[in-house]
C-alpha cells in the first residue's frame, strides 16, 4: 500500500474543518453567481427592447464570465502558496516538520498538492454560474471542461511561483507580497514592457513592412491572463487575437509562435511550473540543512 503524504494530509484534514475556507468557496461562488445574474439579466434586457434574440451575446458572456473566474485566480492564488511554507515558520511548526522525517521533495509535493486542492475546488465552485450559457447554446460542453483545465494550469503557474517565495523568504508577509509581485509582473508587467518601447521610441519602431518580431513582445507569452483571454476568443472563433495585439505596435509579418501561441505559453506555463517546483524542493533541502 502507498504511504500517503503526511503534509497533504494535514493540509486536507485542516481545509475540510475550516470556517475560513468553507466562507472562501461560498464567496467565490457568490462573485461568480453576482457577475453572471448582472450581464445575463442585462443581456435579456437588450432582447426585450430590441424584440429580438441576439445569441452572439451568450459568447460574450461566456468570455466575460471566464475571464472574471480567471482573475478571481490570480488573485487567490499567491495569497495561499505565497503563506504555505513560510506561515509554518510564523506558526512555529517548520522544525516540527523538519524533525518529522519528510524529505524536501514530499514536502514540496504535499504543499502544491494542498494549495491546487483549495484552487480546484474554487474554479470547480465557480462553473455553476458559467452554466447558465448553456440556457441558449453557441458554448459546448468541452469548451468549458478545457477552459477549466487552462485554469487549472495556470494556478499550478502561479501556485509554483509563490511556493518558491515561500521558502526564499522567512516571514509570511514578505512571501506573500513576493508572490503578488511575481502575478503583477507576470500580467501587467509583461504587457507594460510590450507597450513601453512603441511610447519611448515612436519614431522608427515597427516601420519596415513584415519585419521580426522583437524579443520583448514574447515576454507576453508569460502572461497567463492574456494567454486564457486567447483561449476565450479561440473557443468563440477568433484565434488571431495575439497577433493582432503585437502588431498593433508595428508591421510585423506571422511566425511559427504567433501561429501556435496559445499552445506555446501553455506548455511554457507547464515546464516553468515543474522547474519552479524542482528549484523550490533543492533550496528547501539547502535550507533545512542549514537550520
Amino acid at each position: 500500500m502507498r504511504k500517503r503524504n503526511p503534509i497533504y494530509e494535514k493540509a486536507r484534514w485542516t481545509m475540510d474543518r475550516s470556517r475560513l475556507f468553507l466562507g472562501g468557496v461560498m464567496g467565490f461562488a457568490a462573485v461568480m453567481t453576482l457577475f453572471a445574474f448582472v450581464v445575463f439579466y442585462d443581456m435579456l434586457r437588450h432582447m426585450r427592447v430590441r424584440q429580438e434574440g441576439n445569441f452572439a451575446q451568450m459568447l460574450q458572456m461566456y468570455i466575460v464570465l471566464g475571464m472574471i473566474e480567471c482573475l478571481l485566480v490570480l488573485l487567490v492564488s499567491p495569497g495561499i502558496s505565497g503563506a504555505s511554507v513560510a506561515g509554518e515558520r510564523d506558526r512555529g511548526m517548520y522544525d516540527i516538520l523538519r524533525v518529522s522525517g519528510v524529505g524536501a521533495l514530499r514536502l514540496i509535493s504535499g504543499k502544491i498538492t494542498a494549495c491546487m486542492n483549495v484552487m480546484i475546488v474554487l474554479i470547480v465552485a465557480g462553473f455553476p454560474a458559467l452554466s447558465l450559457v448553456f440556457v441558449y447554446g453557441g458554448v459546448r460542453l468541452v469548451d468549458a471542461v478545457t477552459l477549466g483545465a487552462v485554469l487549472v494550469l495556470i494556478a499550478l503557474y502561479l501556485n509554483s511561483a509563490g511556493l518558491l517565495c515561500s521558502v526564499l523568504l522567512r516571514k509570511t508577509g514578505r512571501a506573500v507580497a513576493a508572490s503578488y509581485a511575481v502575478m503583477l509582473f507576470l500580467t501587467a508587467g509583461t504587457l507594460l514592457i510590450h507597450y513601453l518601447p512603441s511610447f519611448l521610441f515612436v519614431s522608427g519602431y515597427g516601420e519596415a513592412i513584415g519585419s521580426q518580431i522583437d524579443w520583448f513582445h514574447y515576454l507576453l507569452l508569460l502572461n497567463p491572463l492574456l494567454t486564457f483571454y486567447c483561449v476565450l476568443n479561440s473557443q468563440a472563433g477568433s484565434k488571431d487575437f495575439m497577433f493582432s495585439l503585437i502588431n498593433d505596435r508595428g508591421n510585423y509579418r506571422p511566425n511559427w509562435v504567433t501561429e501556435h501561441w496559445t499552445g506555446v505559453s501553455l506548455t511554457l506555463f507547464a515546464v516553468l511550473s515543474i522547474a519552479a517546483l524542482l528549484l523550490t524542493a533543492v533550496l528547501q533541502r539547502k535550507f533545512g540543512r542549514k537550520r
